[in-house]
């Protein structure tokens, strides 16, 4: 009785061969898409991170960003925060130049800035100077001082893949 079962079964398996190999090479197939579409995700993902440079001799400090991912970045929201607020009292955003105002108030300096337009693409290893400050020789101003200042700001950097995965950078100066 055993014996007629299994020979049962293998004749059925055996008649049913070729569709059984034709699923497993689709699921195998399906996997490997699968496998595939993720691996190219990843392979465009963006990333963007911050660093300061400081030239203490040169009385100079550079903020900048920078793509260190494998693809571009979309970005899709810039906003500056001043002491963790995002906005002035009449509802506007803040802008550099206002910011740069009220934390430097006092101190002599030449400021560039840089502000990324809503859907800037930033390639990948590209990096941009946002905020570059340099005291003249005569500002009495302390680069810690300075420093601590800057402190009162963050940067908020709202950016996608071309896959639309949505990223944020958040980040004090």
């Amino acid at each position: 009785m055993i014996s007629d079962a299994l020979i049962r079964i293998w004749s059925c398996i055996g008649a049913n061969m070729a569709q059984i190999v034709a699923v497993l090479a689709l699921l195998v197939s399906v996997g490997g898409f699968w496998a595939q579409r993720r691996h190219n995700r990843l392979s465009v993902r963006p990333r963007l991170s911050t660093s300061n440079n400081v030239l203490h001799d040169a009385r100079r400090m550079t903020f900048w960003v920078r793509n260190n991912g494998l693809g571009p970045a979309i970005i899709t929201g810039f906003d500056i925060l001043l002491d963790g607020r995002k906005r002035t009292e009449d509802g506007a955003g803040f802008t550099a130049d206002q910011v740069i105002r009220v934390v430097l108030d006092g101190v002599e300096r030449k400021v560039t800035h840089t502000q990324f337009g809503v859907h800037y693409t930033m390639p990948a290893n590209e990096s941009i100077a946002v905020l570059d400050i340099e005291l003249p020789p005569q500002e009495f101003i302390s680069m810690p001082e300075l420093l601590k200042r800057l402190d009162r700001l963050k940067l908020v950097i709202k950016y996608e893949s071309y896959y639309g995965e949505q990223f944020e950078l958040e980040t004090g100066t």
